[in-house]
């Protein structure tokens, strides 16, 4: 059985690794082929969760973003698995704004999935132990429910990613509802958390983005009684396919999605 405690283990040491080279700057960069930046920091910290994962569960297959990516032939085959973003929000690692994570996903097919998402320079943690979440800063740890709606609606937004459609989906909540709106610009997968905590709304991302960007504060967000689903139909997010992309989602509270659908 994966244990949540192991991944939150494994998720800290990898958040030191990158912390390191951070500190240091001491750190090459390069341009991967879809024109994201890739840092030494990130090759690290996945080879060490990678080696991690493995040596602890050797029988689990696993999906990382700066690893080889299996062929689908093999891998449509696979009921549970790993996806791991090593440093989700290299750009905000390089700007130096501390808003960027670490996320270890499990998807289990017996529903009882554990997410892990370790923000180092923050010193703060968000997890999904299968059927809650929970938040942990300077050692307190708190259970999660996303509550009712924020009074102005607080909708998180990408800081490097906000598109035409993406604004116009958030213009329309704000018209539908007649609420005041405050967007708020977030690195990396904190966008999910902070809505997971109570303290934002909506997260729309009407744009396409890889499965290891969102496979573990999805599921924070959602064992803390949120909701993720593309947009067209509503349908929930699938994981593992073919070409890992996720073509866009809403993510956001159950009290806004009961008020919008």
């Amino acid at each position: 059985m994966v244990s949540i405690e192991k991944l939150i283990s494994i998720s800290k040491a990898a958040g030191d690794i990158i912390l390191e080279f951070y500190q240091q700057q001491n750190y090459t960069q390069q341009s991967k082929s879809d024109h994201t930046p890739v840092t030494t920091a990130d090759i690290k910290a996945n080879e060490y969760i990678v080696n991690s994962l493995t040596t602890l569960y050797p029988d689990i297959p696993i999906i990382a973003e700066e690893s080889e990516l299996p062929c689908f032939e093999e891998r449509k085959k696979w009921s549970d698995f790993f996806l791991v973003d090593p440093l989700d929000g290299t750009k905000e690692f390089i700007k130096r704004n501390g808003e960027f994570t670490v996320n270890i996903a499990y998807r289990s097919a017996d529903g009882k999935s554990l997410g892990v998402v370790w923000a180092p320079v923050l010193d703060l943690l968000y997890f999904a132990d299968g059927t809650q979440a929970f938040k942990e800063q300077a050692g307190v740890r708190e259970l999660l429910n996303c509550g009712e709606i924020n009074i102005p609606l607080k909708v998180t937004v990408s800081r490097s990613h906000v598109n035409s459609a993406t604004q116009e989906f958030i213009d329309k909540v704000k018209s539908e509802l007649a609420y005041e709106v405050e967007q708020v610009g977030v690195g990396s997968s904190l966008k999910f958390c902070y809505i997971a905590d109570g303290s934002a709304d909506l997260y729309p991302r009407l744009g396409p983005i890889k499965e290891w960007d969102i496979a573990a504060a999805s599921l924070v967000l959602e064992q803390a009684g949120g909701k993720i689903c593309h947009l067209e139909g509503l349908a929930e997010i699938e994981y593992n396919k073919a070409d890992m992309l996720v073509a866009g989602f809403i993510a956001l509270k159950q009290s806004l999605f009961s008020k919008l659908f």
